[in-house]
């Protein structure tokens, strides 16, 4: 070295020393290894991923609704839509899929006295209805002569559905004050509105309230059977799913002939202008809100229901109809 030649085998094992001198470098630490077994975000009714209803037997021209719940146990949104199938087919078959939106009101009608109408949101053995309780009397306590007199209430309660909400009634639930003979007086019965009402003569198209199933009427006529502080008292409750989204509606009240005292008052009504067919002034209200598509918040439950409309005309047979709630946004 320094200017003296160096032996090859020098020169190889100085080499071979100085390639010796390195060490191995690792190329990871540690390893985490986890078993995931994963559960579905979004479940319906008690935690399933499917459910299974029956109606039997159904009747072509009337409606039915079923409740549910969804329940998204994710820490995200969910955003989600409906499908629906049905075997032989959907031919006939309308379906809705609506979320419940709460409506009350306490309101009074104005004219010859003054009544009071309550309107209540009740859920009753898992059905979910619409209640008013009509209260003729109001603040008025009977006398002894009032109610030894004989003497009656009225009431008509008018609804009007779809899309035609400002522009006639759809039907109306009332006591029958004599207007048609083939019922006592004081029966409840439901008439529709078809070009006009059909209730009185010589059409008498009148169906008592106890042959429909989705309505529910009481109070009795006659003071003498509803005769309690505040007395007077006549409720209806409605099926929601029959009411759709939206509708309007509007009462009139009345006290019969006969009255001593001082329960003879007359009419009264709300809204405080009433026409049995223009119903542009009567109360709104929003009871459902469609939910396909909806998006679920992170842990939210959510009720609802589906309303299957049949047609009239549809014909006899075994319908299977599957809704799906799908993933994503609606295409």
């Amino acid at each position: 070295m320094f200017g003296k030649s160096v032996p090859l085998v020098a020169i190889l094992l100085i080499s071979i020393l100085t390639v010796g001198t390195f060490a191995a470098v690792l190329s990871q630490y540690v390893t985490v290894e986890m078993t995931a077994t994963m559960e579905q975000s979004v479940l319906i009714d008690e935690g399933v991923t499917s459910v299974t209803e029956t109606l039997n037997p159904g009747i072509g021209g009337r409606s039915y609704c079923y409740p549910h719940i969804l329940e998204n146990r994710g820490h995200k949104e969910a955003p989600i839509y409906f499908t629906a199938i049905g075997d032989p087919d959907l031919g006939g078959v309308t379906l809705s899929y609506l979320k419940p939106v709460e409506y009350t009101a306490d309101l009074a009608t104005a004219g010859g006295f003054v009544g009071y109408v309550t309107v209540e949101d009740i859920i009753v053995d898992g059905v979910s209805w619409i209640k008013w309780t009509l209260d003729v009397i109001g603040d008025r306590i009977p006398t002894e002569v009032d109610l030894a007199s004989g003497g009656g209430f009225e009431y008509g309660l008018v609804i009007s559905l779809g899309d035609d909400v400002d522009v006639e009634p759809t039907f109306h639930v009332h006591g029958n004050g004599g207007i048609d003979p083939n019922y006592p007086w004081g029966t409840h019965l439901y008439t529709e509105y078809n070009d006009g009402w059909h209730n009185g003569s010589p059409d008498y198209k009148n169906i008592p309230v106890d042959e429909i199933d989705w309505i529910e009427a009481t109070g009795d006529k006659y003071i003498t059977n509803n005769p309690t502080n505040p007395g007077g008292i006549y409720t209806v409750a409605i099926k929601r799913c029959y009411l759709g989204e939206s509708f309007s509606w509007g009462v009139q009240l009345a006290t019969c002939s006969g009255f001593g005292g001082n329960l003879n008052y007359g009419v009264s009504t709300l809204p405080t202008v009433f026409n049995w067919v223009d119903v542009s002034l009567y109360e709104d209200a929003v009871v459902a809100e469609d939910i396909d598509p909806y998006t679920l918040a992170m842990l939210e439950t959510l009720d609802f229901y589906i309303v299957y409309d049949f047609d009239i005309a549809l014909e006899p047979d075994i319908y299977t109809i599957t809704s799906t709630v799908k993933v994503g946004p609606a295409p």
